[in-house]
């Protein structure tokens, strides 16, 4: 009803990790435009100064959904099997054939391409995130819409167009899947500050931000304290891939912008896809570090879904 919030708490599987899931109305929505799934992780009451960020902080004016991840499950019994063993049922969707979990003596897995098309289900959420990161010896995007046909045979594979594609060709609907969009940037750190195009030789990980702590990542949150506002910083941008990078120095960071935000929710309407979902809320720019509002890449997804931003030439 018009005015009102209904909640429901819904059990999504999101890489074999349970979470719990609230449905929000919002007049700013309707049954024609996409949704946004905002996520939540309880980690985040637990970072040092600015990183904080509690319940209390979520705005729900820009979500359709909120996942709060990482929710205890006194139930739950996680069991690895190898694969010789037979595979128990019944089957409702997984990632990993031979890590199993167990709710209520119910399997969290798939075990054939052709089961996708008996289940997932209202919505599956696809993490279209990290196809490169600093784990590899050269600097890549973390998340690219599009793949470069001249490269690779596994680079033409490394992309969320490729990835979309390939769960609508073996048969999940179009109308089921929900397209990740990261808050976050992959950190690199640079062989030679001066050789800093996608591409370019890396040593691996930079140090962490200070609010999440974990090398080779930086929240968009982090990014606006230490590159994005310091005099010097050089932003770039490969047109293959409609994503943006950052360097300073031997620093550099693959991340996402409103513009590239705005690109890929674009692409997801254009697909047909339910909605997207922006990993995560708590690492978006949400106390306005960088002068461009409070979470700015969840206003850009959520006006590029509603057609409340319009950006000239799209």
């Amino acid at each position: 009803m018009h005015g009102t919030t209904h909640i429901t708490v819904i059990l999504v599987l999101i890489l074999a990790s349970f979470s719990t899931v609230i449905h929000c109305t919002n007049s700013s929505f309707t049954n024609s435009t996409g949704s946004i799934f905002c996520v939540f992780g309880s980690s985040a009451v637990y970072r040092p100064g600015d990183g904080k960020f509690t319940v209390e902080h979520i705005n729900p004016l820009l979500c359709t959904h909120l996942i709060f991840l990482h929710a205890t499950l006194p139930v739950l019994e996680c069991k690895i099997l190898r694969e010789s063993e037979d595979l128990p049922g019944p089957i409702i969707g997984g990632q990993n054939l031979n890590n199993l979990c167990y709710a209520d003596d119910t399997v969290l897995t798939v075990d054939s391409e052709e089961k996708l098309q008996e289940i997932f289900v209202d919505y599956v959420l696809v993490l279209t995130l990290d196809y490169h990161g600093p784990w590899e010896r050269k600097t890549g995007h973390y998340a690219p819409l599009y793949c470069h046909t001249e490269h690779t045979l596994l680079d033409r594979r490394l992309c969320v167009d490729y990835s979309i594609n390939y769960w609508i060709k073996k048969g999940v609907p179009s109308h089921k899947l929900v397209m990740a969009i990261g808050t976050y940037g992959r950190s690199y750190k640079l062989v030679d500050p001066i050789e800093h195009e996608i591409g370019a030789e890396a040593e691996g990980p930079y140090i962490g931000g200070h609010y999440t702590s974990s090398p080779g990542f930086l929240g968009m949150n982090e990014m606006c304290e230490i590159l994005l506002t310091i005099p010097g910083a050089e932003i770039g941008e490969e047109n293959g891939h409609v994503v943006p990078y950052v360097h300073l120095y031997d620093h550099w960071v693959s991340f996402d912008d409103e513009l590239s935000v705005y690109y890929k929710v674009q692409y997801s309407v254009q697909q047909d896809l339910a909605g997207v979902v922006l990993w995560t809320m708590d690492t978006d720019d949400w106390r306005n570090k960088c002068s461009y509002g409070s979470f700015p890449l969840h206003v850009a997804a959520k006006g590029a879904m509603t057609g409340e931003l319009i950006l000239d030439g799209l």
